[in-house]
Order: C-alpha cells, then structure tokens, then sequence
C-alpha cells in the first residue's frame, strides 16, 4: 500500500501545509542568525542536501526530526533572543515528525496536536495577562498606544503620527533626564475617556483568548476557524505580530479537518501576508 502524500485533491493542503513551514523556518533562521553564513552548517547542510537530491524527502519523518532538532539547538544556542511563538513552532514541528511517522492517519494527527497546542497557548496568554499588574490595569497598553506601538497601519494619517512624535519628545526627555526616578511627564491622549477604553479593550483581549481556547479545546466548528481568523486580522492590526500569527495560521490550517477545507485557503491567504508582512518589516518574524 502506498501511504507516501502524493498529489492528490484529499491531501494538497498536506503538502501545502509542510511547504509553507518549511518556509517559515527558513526565514526565522535568517531572522535569528542574520546572515546564512551564520547558519550552522553541520546542521542545515544535510537537511538543505535532502530536500533538493529528492524533494520527497520533505515529507518523510526523519527529514522533519532533524528539523526538530535543529531548532531545539538553535533555541538553546540563542534562547534570550527567542520570542515564545517560537517554541510554539518546535512543538508544531514535532507534531508534524509524529503525524508523518503515521501518514494514514497524518490528518487525524496533526489536526489533535494542532488543536491543542492552538487550546495551551491562548489558556496561557490569558493566564500571562491576569497575572500580569502591568496588563490588568492597562498600563502596558496605554503606553504602547502613546508611543505608536499599537495599531501600526494607523501611522498613515498625519495626525496619527503628529500625536506619536509629540509623546516621544516626552518619554525622551524623561529618559535622559538623570535621576529618572523623580521626573514626570504627561502624555497626549488621542481621545477623551482613553484610559477606559483602554482597560476594556485589555478585558477583552483576555476574554477573546480564553474563547479561542476554548473553541479549540473543545471539537472545532465553523465558528471556531471564523473566529480565529478574526483574530488574526485584529492581532496584526493592532500589534503588527506577524511571525506569531503565521504561525497561528498553520495551526489553524492543521486543525481544519475535511469538513472545513475551505478554511485552509482562508488561512493560506492570510500566510502569505503575514509571512510578506514580516519579509519586508512590516511585522515581527
């Protein structure tokens, strides 16, 4: 029995998915190690040598082993410099390995792990955030929208950025200033009754994570896949968080069982602008 993932209609997004984080990989090695000639070569040379003498090789178990294990070195070789979506993507990789050891049941496989993981990260975000003085009361939002770190794509207005430079003389000046623990400064505000806004908006960003965590803990269903994906869009909105939704997209992909196909070209398109996003600097890989 040929058990191999060939071309066919039933398993194309297999292929697509092992593809595409491939080429997630790919540039976040380029990301953390700035030049390919940083690249551990005892490492990638083999992997890079299986993938082009047979490209079939990229969906054999071992090929993605030896993926797993080359990020689990790089992490540890650069683990301060590691943001944690990044350990998301050793997981999703060795779900992968597991998936393809088994490939009559590769869908089945994927689609659990993917579900969990997707279930484990957003539980602990959430958990991050309650715990978390700064998050709960608004602080770190407030700041980060004072000083244009929140919803980037809205620097195109003037105003916006008018708004932006004008809190950054201020934080400047109080930087600079020696000794900082006694200076102040009053930041500008883009409307009236921002700090309430901004504690609910930090409400419900917690609440929508612990939804997403339960939608996926629980069967998916079409209001799962519709609201992660509404999800990433707002996520890359509002903190331009490209690698990590690229990932999240791939998890989405992988959790989409055959009933729900069509989400994985929803999820596809929006790979490919997240990963474009981050390619060109718009985001974070």
């Amino acid at each position: 029995m040929n058990t191999s993932l060939t071309p066919t209609r039933e398993n194309k997004y297999q292929r697509v998915y092992i593809v595409c984080l491939l080429l997630y990989i790919f540039l976040y090695s380029f990301h953390l190690n700035n030049s390919v000639f940083s690249l551990r070569p005892f490492l990638v040379l083999p992997l890079a040598f299986a993938a082009i003498y047979k490209v079939k090789n990229i969906y054999k178990p071992i090929f993605w082993l030896g993926i797993t294990a080359y990020l689990a070195i790089e992490f540890l070789s650069n683990f301060y410099n590691c943001a944690n979506h990044h350990f998301v993507l050793l997981y999703l990789c060795l779900a992968t390995t597991i998936a393809l050891a088994y490939k009559l049941d590769f869908d089945k496989i994927l689609n659990y792990n993917a579900r969990w993981i997707l279930g484990v990260v957003f539980l602990f975000a959430a958990l991050h955030k309650i715990l978390s003085a700064e998050f709960i009361d608004g602080s770190y939002l407030g700041f980060t929208t004072v000083l244009g770190g929140f919803a980037k794509p809205l620097h195109i207005f003037d105003s916006y950025d008018l708004f932006v430079n004008e809190n950054a003389a201020v934080y400047n000046k109080i930087n600079e200033s020696v000794p900082r623990e006694n200076n102040q400064g009053i930041f500008n505000t883009p409307f009236d009754q921002f700090i309430n806004f901004i504690k609910s908006f930090t409400w419900v960003t917690i609440a929508a994570e612990v939804f997403v965590a339960a939608l996926f803990a629980f069967k998916p269903s079409r209001v799962s896949h519709m609201f992660m994906l509404l999800f990433l869009a707002t996520l890359v909105f509002t903190r331009s968080e490209t690698g990590f939704a690229s990932i999240l997209c791939l998890l989405g992909m992988a959790s989409c069982n055959d009933k729900f196909e069509n989400y994985k070209l929803f999820y596809l398109i929006a790979f490919v602008i997240c990963l474009t996003a981050s390619f060109t600097k718009f985001g974070y890989i």
